[in-house]
């Protein structure tokens, strides 16, 4: 079992695969719950408006459209953008265009990958059949007769 210091309060807990506490991770789920909430009953607010009302701050509002929790409405739609051209997206870290050209990408360098394995396989099968193999002080009885 791993013990880890939480990213956001500093407090040791076990670590199972989350990077903040339980006590942080139930505050975020809380936060998100009251900002979708709100989002809802005002679909036209500002993240602003969201923050001062919920208590809840720009970061975590940015941060919940960033991990695509919630998708920006009309007033905060200029909010986030395209980590990679910079356009203007409703939530996530890229827009549509430079998700394509990403998984494309990484879709390519996989089968590169899954060929050059292939490759180096098949390099060694042939080096495995090309092989002679000596057997130290025995002799093959075919050849002591």
């Amino acid at each position: 079992m791993d013990i880890k210091n939480c990213r956001k309060c500093g407090k040791v807990f076990s670590y199972t695969g989350n990077i903040h506490c339980p006590e942080c991770v139930e505050k975020e789920e809380e936060e998100f719950k009251m900002v979708k909430d709100y989002i809802y009953d005002h679909p036209k607010c500002s993240v602003y408006e969201v923050s001062e009302i919920t208590g809840v701050a720009v970061r975590n509002i940015v941060n919940f459209l960033k991990q695509d929790r919630l998708e920006s409405v009309e007033g905060l739609s200029s909010l986030l953008v395209c980590e990679k051209c910079g356009q203007s997206i409703k939530s996530g870290r890229y827009c549509p265009k430079c998700l394509t050209d990403i998984s494309n990408k990484t879709k390519k360098m996989l089968n590169t990958s899954s060929e050059n394995v292939a490759r180096v396989e098949e390099i060694g099968n042939s080096a495995k059949k090309s092989r002679i193999y000596i057997n130290e002080g025995k002799r093959d009885n075919k050849d002591s007769k």
